[in-house]
């Protein structure tokens, strides 16, 4: 016997319901609320906003852990038809990647994304890793790959172990990005710079207080997920020698994103990095050297060509020291020629009237002023002798270095800074006269 409902009374008990909602919400909240409906997929999770979310809709779902960190906190699933975070900040259990869990929980988004919390899990059994979803470095940070199972190509600029995890600085399709491998005391640091690999594991948003992204990491839970396609040269410094004014120039083919080589005679070098030149062209090379340089050692030095705030940078460098030579005469300029920006790099030589001098925590720095251009000089406090020269504001002073050049949003000069390697880099060649006009009519007083 098939039962039929009656549609008035239904009507009539909608009608009642509606005045109670009307009349008392709060009793009727109470009394008519109806439970939140069960999302059974990843994906629904991933769609709510951040007010669904914050609802606490229950969840269950089964998928397959893709990443797991207990010493993190670290926790991915994926089901088929998305991947997500599981929040357990009590998270203990080790799971291993592949298997199949049964998860219950409620929705939340307490930062970035829209997540899994106060899990509950089960065990059923285990499962193949899903296929990875090839991604370019745009789609990663498109945040619409956050929490999923991707596959990524790149070259690797620097490899470091850290109690076993391997941590990679990897660049590809335009971006950097940090890739994490547990487990990854059997692959070589040293033998993976310069490779150029594919990474499969889970992509993770990176991101600041107001919720914006602003970076992206691959976690991958093993070395299984880390394969070379190109191995790198076995001695770098074997490497085809590339001029340093060839560096990050036109080229039909496009620039590599592999290591290059170049040769220069150091000019300075300063705590955060060293000038190198060859000729009318320079270089900055940013990272510490092991061993401290001396200017007018000629170095060979192998690293990655990169974009710098004016002019090109070799990153993640390494140097060999191949000889000695006279460092490059300094280039006679202005102060206004300084400002346009070719000599960036360069050791240059300017005159400037001292406005006023100050100390930093590592350095000396002198304001000084050349036909209206406001620029500055900075020494390493650590070189300033107990005797250096008292100077007066008003001094003309000769200044020899190397040219630094600060750029606006646009990448358009707008300041430079000479950097001197010692106090014989700066010459005195006037001092202001005591006549001015206060001492003269002290000196009248008297």
């Amino acid at each position: 016997m098939v039962i039929r409902p009656n549609i008035a009374l239904l009507k009539a008990a909608t009608g009642v319901a509606s005045l109670l909602l009307c009349a008392a919400p709060g009793w009727a909240q109470t009394h008519f609320a109806l439970p939140l409906p069960q999302l059974t997929t990843a994906q629904q999770v991933r769609v709510l906003s951040p007010d669904e979310a914050n609802r606490g809709y229950p969840v269950r779902l089964r998928a397959v852990v893709t990443y797991c960190d207990p010493g993190e906190i670290d926790f991915f699933v994926q089901d088929s038809t998305a991947g997500i975070y599981v929040n357990d900040p009590n998270l203990k259990a080790a799971f291993m990647p592949g298997d199949l869990l049964e998860v219950e929980g409620v929705t939340e988004q307490v930062d970035f994304a829209p997540q899994i919390a106060k899990p509950r899990y089960r065990v059923i059994g285990h499962a193949p890793l899903p296929r990875p979803q090839p991604a370019s470095y745009d789609a990663l940070t498109s945040t619409r790959e956050d929490s999923q199972w991707v596959q990524f190509e790149g070259i690797v600029q620097s490899a470091s172990l850290d109690r076993g995890h391997l941590t990679l600085d990897v660049v590809g399709g335009g971006g950097h990005l940090t890739a994490y491998i547990l487990d990854g005391a059997s692959l070589s640091p040293a033998a993976l710079v310069d490779a150029k690999v594919r990474l499969e594991g889970v992509s993770i948003g990176i991101f600041n207080r107001q919720q914006q992204l602003i970076g992206v990491q691959i976690k991958a839970p093993g070395p299984n997920e880390l394969q070379v396609l190109e191995a790198p040269a076995t001695y770098p410094f074997a490497l085809p020698l590339r001029a340093l004014k060839d560096v990050m120039i036109f080229t039909p083919q496009g620039t590599t994103e592999h290591r290059i080589r170049v040769q220069g005679t150091v000019t300075l070098q300063r705590p955060k990095g060293f000038f190198v030149q060859d000729g009318t062209q320079g270089l900055y090379v940013p990272g510490v050297p092991q061993e401290t340089l001396i200017p007018g050692e000629r170095v060979d030095v192998v690293g990655f060509a990169d974009i710098g705030d004016y002019t090109p940078v070799l990153r993640q460098a390494i140097v060999r020291r191949s000889g000695s030579a006279p460092l490059p005469p300094p280039v006679p300029i202005t102060a206004r020629q300084a400002m346009a920006g070719s000599f960036d790099t360069l050791r240059v030589r300017l005159e400037g009237t001292l406005q006023d001098q100050t100390n930093s925590e590592t350095d000396r720095q002198l304001v000084l002023q050349d036909d209206g251009v406001l620029f500055e000089a900075r020494i390493e406090g650590r070189k300033v002798p107990p005797g250096w020269p008292h100077l007066s504001a008003g001094s003309r002073l000769r200044l020899t270095g190397v040219c630094s050049v600060s750029v606006n949003r646009d990448r358009v000069p707008n300041a430079f800074i000479v950097l001197l390697a010692s106090p014989a880099d700066l010459a005195v060649l006037s001092r202001p006269s005591w006549w001015t006009l206060r001492n003269t009519l002290a000196g009248l007083a008297a």
